[in-house]
């Protein structure tokens, strides 16, 4: 985790999976030609904006709101706020708040609670807080195996999976999974430990595309198989790419944004058929950006705030031409 003034980099996502043990895929090649074309997807700027910018928040979707945790000011300070967003009407009001401010933590809908994974301000945190829907109220239900910031995920199933992220000292293998946000079990690890990776799931598959490595920004897509725990390549992206916004729509997996590894903010989405095996580019996002919340509904997704080069208000929306 940086606490950089002014510049995002979060990809937080969830995912779940079964148990069992993750294995190692040969190296990357090219993604294979397509025997169909993907579903074409259009972006566009949202009628909707944020009444102030916003970047490396929690975005969860649920009862048609979009719920909007944490994050990072334009004074780059961590945010304990949890307000909504009505992405029909554009309405957006402040709820409530968390026990601890945080940036760079992933989130999920578990039991009419909005449950916060770790994340943290100035570093890694292992607190899972919860917040009611109902009450509007919070409170620290558990703590993660580890601390841990810039973790990705994916919801599959009955389960959340907890892809990656950074411990404070390097990035992390590990994809943990739990039903109820209190206890977990390592459903796999990743061949390589990756932070800001662009994670969503189709189809019980969990793709987590991209991430910075090690040794910087990789281009590795992954599949994850919450069935029996393992880890497959896909295929590489055609750019070495985190800090990503991954949604899913039909059956597809989109990935859109993020920083590459000169540093420049992208505006590529690239489409990912878990069946398929496939990877295809499609038209670019009216403006680049990284580090956004991101939420689907399946036939919609909203890219909600982000950077590029000053935190945004604004909202982009997804949906299959």
């Amino acid at each position: 985790m940086r606490t950089r003034h002014g510049r995002a980099h979060v990809a937080a996502c969830l995912a779940l999976a079964g148990l069992a043990s993750a294995c190692s895929s040969p190296p990357p090649g090219p993604p294979t030609p397509s025997s169909k074309p993907p579903p074409r997807l259009r972006v566009v700027v949202a009628s909707i904006q944020l009444g102030s910018p916003l970047q490396r928040e929690v975005a969860l979707l649920t009862r048609d709101t979009i719920y909007l945790v944490g994050g990072l000011s334009s004074l780059g300070r961590s945010l304990d706020t949890v307000s909504t967003l009505n992405p029909a009407t554009g309405k957006g009001r402040q709820v409530g708040t968390v026990s601890d401010a945080f940036h760079d933590a992933a989130g999920a809908v578990i039991g009419g609670h909005l449950v916060i994974f770790g994340g943290g301000s100035g570093e890694s945190s292992d607190l899972i807080q919860a917040f009611d829907l109902a009450s509007h109220k919070t409170t620290v239900i558990a703590r993660l195996p580890r601390a841990l910031s810039d973790l990705a995920a994916a919801v599959s199933g009955s389960a959340v999976y907890l892809v990656g992220g950074f411990n404070g000292h390097v990035p992390q293998k590990s994809i943990y999974s739990t039903t109820d946000g209190v206890t977990f079990r390592t459903a796999g690890k990743l061949p390589v430990g990756l932070r800001y990776a662009a994670v969503a799931s189709a189809g019980g598959q969990i793709v987590i595309a991209g991430g910075v490595g090690p040794g910087g920004a990789v281009s590795t897509v992954y599949v994850f198989d919450s069935a029996d725990g393992t880890v497959s390549t896909l295929g590489t992206l055609p750019v070495r790419l985190g800090h990503a916004m991954a949604f899913t729509l039909g059956t597809t997996v989109y990935v859109a944004g993020g920083i590459n590894s000169s540093g420049g903010v992208e505006r590529r989405v690239f489409a990912i058929d878990v069946v398929d095996r496939t990877i295809t580019q499609q038209a670019p996002l009216p403006f680049a950006v990284s580090d956004a919340g991101v939420v689907s509904d399946g036939m919609a997704a909203w890219i909600v705030g982000g950077w590029r080069g000053q935190p945004l208000t604004q909202v982009l929306k997804a949906t299959l031409a």
